[in-house]
């Protein structure tokens, strides 16, 4: 019994110290917005075909999840996004948009005779 009781009490003041590390909204919020910084940085994305439903989740989630404004221009041929944010939350979208989506996997899927046959399912 001593044995289970020391593992709970040791557990419960883990968890207490998780708890007093969290950040609040507000702290959270300042960790993007430095105030170092003078200016908005603007940074702007092409891309050359349409995008999957998935895909422009990852845009739109990760540009509200870094603090960042901005809009997208999808047409046929073309899309472009341009967002605006302090260097950091600039900094980490940037990673997104270049690194970690798998852009060759992310178009439309065309039949033989050119007509869009759907999205593609990965």
């Amino acid at each position: 019994m001593e044995i289970w009781s020391a593992v709970c009490k040791r557990q419960q003041a883990h968890v207490d110290r998780n708890i007093a590390c969290n950040l609040t909204p507000a702290e959270h919020r300042d960790l993007f917005n430095d105030p170092n910084t003078l200016a908005t940085i603007v940074s702007a994305y092409k891309i050359n075909d349409q995008l999957q439903l998935q895909t422009r989740f990852k845009v739109v989630v990760n540009a509200q999840e870094n603090c960042l404004t901005g809009c997208a221009v999808i047409s046929d041929g073309i899309g472009v996004v341009v967002v605006e944010g302090g260097s950091k939350s600039i900094k980490m979208y940037g990673k997104l948009m270049l690194r970690r989506i798998n852009w060759a996997s992310a178009v439309k899927i065309q039949d033989d005779d050119g007509d869009e046959n759907g999205w593609e399912i990965c």
